[in-house]
């Protein structure tokens, strides 16, 4: 479907205008229009080039025969972020921020062993394993890092087993290994709990009880690992509620790099770089706070509620977004020609972008950002991919 939808969004330059939506998600990020170019499908293959290649023969016995074992719509799939394509005698270049949410999560909190190891450029994964488990990073295994990575990626904006096993499953960790974890007993005691308490709430997803049991164990374990994080998610819905309660009240928390304030019918909730986000018409009932709003799972505009680790999911993606802006910037005063952009990494369209140039634009860290463990990866090429 992403075909047609790309040529038909072709403009009379032969080129695509337009794809972008300024500030079309709440935490001030763009969201995507015509093609959804936040939504391209990630390619499943090593080369993706040689399979658009191969796909304008049309010989689909040549596609089978190429990539054994994959579906060839998966193939085709994997071309659509090829069809972005630079303009003669230049290229695309794609820098991706780093981890920049796990990064910011850590350096919000002040999560000092976790600031160390970006700094000094440790495979994190490793490290969340290590942390949780006391284990020498030394001795994390393959599997293990594997488990890390999911840990990591699942459980940073209060994620639980629901989130642990989505980003499991798209990881493709097989649920039966991670029975065999090794939590230590007073974990597995209150894991064994905290599902009788789930039972009766209705959240046991429909999981075999002893892959609950270790999906329950290892967020605990992340958590343990992480005790400025998870504080932080607590102050941040204390803070909130207070402000809801105490309209025209400043509640500040985070060394008053977040702050909280009731003001003509909006909670305002200030960023580290001073913008805003608003929640409209905020009330607190029986211990939740709720605002009107888009709703995250029905999409529809109405009654919607959120938590600690919901609001600092925005603070964190908000704050993303703004070192974002401010490279953006840079880039431009620079003479440089960005085309798009897709969540945080800016895409250039040029004859030559020297890497040293590009590195230093976008680790340069904001005042309100100091401290912030910057790191990119740079991509370039005449086709754009992920």
């Amino acid at each position: 479907a992403k075909y047609p939808a790309l040529r038909q969004s072709v403009c009379a330059d032969g080129r695509i205008h337009g794809m972008l939506l300024y500030h079309g998600a709440s935490t001030g990020r763009w969201s995507a229009t015509i093609v959804q170019i936040h939504n391209l499908y990630r390619s499943v293959l090593s080369d993706p080039d040689n399979a658009i290649v191969a796909s304008r023969t049309r010989d689909l016995e040549w596609i089978r025969t190429l990539y054994e074992g994959v579906d060839p719509m998966k193939v085709f799939a994997s071309c659509v972020r090829g069809m972005l394509i630079a303009d003669d005698g230049k290229e695309l270049v794609f820098p991706d921020y780093s981890g920049i949410e796990a990064r910011g999560n850590a350096w919000l909190w002040n999560e000092t062993w976790k600031l160390a190891a970006y700094r000094e450029g440790r495979d994190l994964y490793v490290e969340t394993y290590a942390r949780a488990f006391n284990v020498a990073p030394s001795a994390v295994t393959k599997k293990q890092r594997q488990l890390g990575k999911v840990l990591e990626l699942a459980m940073g904006y209060e994620g639980g087993v629901g989130a642990f096993i989505k980003m499991a499953t798209a990881n493709k960790i097989d649920l039966a290994d991670i029975v065999n974890a090794p939590l230590p007993d007073a974990i597995r005691v209150e894991a064994a709990e905290n599902h009788q308490y789930a039972d009766t709430q209705g959240r046991l997803y429909d999981l075999p009880e002893d892959v609950w049991k270790a999906a329950e164990g290892l967020k605990l374990m992340w958590r343990k690992a992480h005790p400025k994080i998870v504080r932080g998610w607590l102050a941040l819905k204390t803070a909130a509620h207070l402000a809801v309660e105490n309209p025209g009240t400043v509640y500040k928390v985070a060394d008053g790099k977040i702050m909280f304030k009731v003001a003509d019918g909006f909670l305002i909730l200030r960023l580290p770089s001073g913008r805003k986000i608003r929640y409209y018409e905020p009330k607190v009932a029986g211990g939740t706070l709720y605002h009107t709003g888009v709703d995250t799972k029905t999409r529809m505009w109405g009654k919607t509620s959120t938590y600690g680790g919901k609001l600092c999911e925005n603070v964190i993606q908000g704050l993303s977004r703004d070192l974002l802006v401010d490279a953006m910037l840079a880039f431009d005063d620079a003479g440089r020609n960005i085309v798009f952009h897709v969540h945080d990494e800016p895409v250039l369209e040029e004859a030559d972008l020297p890497a040293d140039e590009v590195e230093r634009i976008m680790c340069a860290v904001p005042k309100w950002a100091a401290g912030f463990p910057l790191a990119i990866e740079q991509h370039h090429g005449t086709r754009y991919r992920k």
